[in-house]
């Protein structure tokens, strides 16, 4: 949302990168003994989708489309 989608598409993958075999993350990640903490993590997976969202729809945007109105915008 801050103009900087290439940083962002960036850090994603890296997240990505992250997760276990089967897909899931920790609440925590410690780059000597990987994830660790609350195992899986459901609020780990809203944030990453959330984020796989906010990319999408900034890519529209850049792209000619409209942007979405989105929970945490107030509507007037």
């Amino acid at each position: 949302m801050s103009g900087r989608e290439g940083d962002a598409e960036n850090m994603f993958a890296r997240l990505l990168a992250l997760r276990n075999d089967v897909g899931l993350l920790a609440e925590q990640y410690d780059p000597r003994y990987g994830l660790i903490g609350n195992f899986p993590q459901a609020l780990s997976h809203l944030a990453l989708v959330k984020s796989a969202y906010l990319l999408q729809a900034c890519e529209r945007v850049h792209h000619g489309g409209e942007p979405e109105r989105h929970s945490y915008k107030p509507v007037s």
